[in-house]
Parts: structure tokens; sequence; C-alpha cells
């Protein structure tokens, strides 16, 4: 187990390996890691607990397929994050997962996930397209606010969501939200 806190603030640590037999990184744990570029997160790790990675310097992510849930704001204010593919298994999205990621311009949603929680790509500003699987259920409010760049979202749930308050018209101003054909009337 890492502790919560363990590595909160270390302007030394570049880049983070961690052993297969790790079963818990605790909040926080490398919270701030301004210069730490690049994480493999081991199998068999179900959370990455809140706030874990928020502020590092990490621009690669090596998530586990063991992972179900990303915590509260676990990679925001990861400025030089570029790319993400969430594993299948993942079901949530928690609380401004990668809110404010000011280079994120591509992330892979699983077909598994079922939950985007509020503010999750909140100031993602290079974020041009999202794919939204069909099993979301659950969009919650400012989800894509300030996301300046957004052009396409591409949302495959037959049932709409609340999407009125994902976006904040105006920002994104030329935002096409497309659907299932099927399920045009709908939304």
């Amino acid at each position: 187990e890492i502790a919560d806190s363990a590595f909160c603030d270390c302007t030394k640590v570049t880049s983070v390996f961690l052993p297969q037999s790790l079963r818990r990184i605790g909040e926080y744990a490398f919270y701030n890691c301004k210069n730490m570029a690049s994480a493999t997160i081991p199998e068999g790790i179900t959370t990455i607990e809140r706030k874990c990675f928020k502020g590092s310097g990490v621009t690669y992510l090596k998530l586990p397929n063991t992972l179900e849930t990303i915590g509260h704001a676990a990679f925001a204010r990861c400025k030089r994050l570029k790319q993400v593919v969430v594993p299948e298994g993942t079901e949530t999205l928690g609380l401004d997962a990668f809110a404010n990621c000011d280079s994120l311009v591509s992330i892979q949603l699983p077909s598994t996930l079922k939950t985007i929680s509020r503010g999750v790509f909140w100031m993602c500003f290079d974020l041009q397209e999202i794919t939204i699987p069909a099993g979301v259920t659950t969009i919650g409010e400012y989800a894509f606010f300030e996301c300046h760049k957004l052009q396409h979202i591409y949302n495959y749930a037959p049932e709409p969501q609340n999407l009125s308050a994902i976006i904040r018209l105006g920002e994104a101003p030329y935002v096409t939200v497309h659907v299932p054909a099927a399920s045009v009337e709908k939304y």
C-alpha cells in the first residue's frame, strides 16, 4: 500500500512504476508531483483514489484493466496530460476526474462506463471530441464546461441524459451532438 499523501509535493519524482503486488494507492499519494512525466499503475488496482495524481506532470498513463473507478479529481490539473485510454471494466469517472487538464486532446472511454460525474472534463481546453458509450446513464452537470475547442459529442446512449447542463452555450458554440438515429426524437 502507498499511504495517503506519501509523495505529495515531491518535485524530484520524475516517473513511477508501481509493483504488481500493490493493491492500494492512497488519496493525494502523488498530488502535485509536477515533474512526474509518467505513471504505470499495476493490475489489481480497482480505484484511483481522490486527488491521487492531481497537479502532477504526467503526460502518459497506463491504467490497469482491473480499474473500476477513477475518483474525485484523481487526474485534475494534470496540465501536460494529452491522451488517456480508460480501460474496459471502468464504470465511474468521479467528480472532476480530469478537470483542468489543459492539454488533453484525446480520451477513449470504455463500453462498461455508466457514470460521468460532475465536471469530469471541465476546462479541458484542447479536447475536440468525445464519444460517450451507450451504457452511460448519467452525465453530471458541467461535464464539458469551458471545453472551448469541443466540436463533437458522439453520444451512443439510446436514452438521453440531461445534456442541457453539460456545456455552456457560447463557450463551445459549434458543438454538434451526434446521437443514435433511432433515438433522435428522444433527444
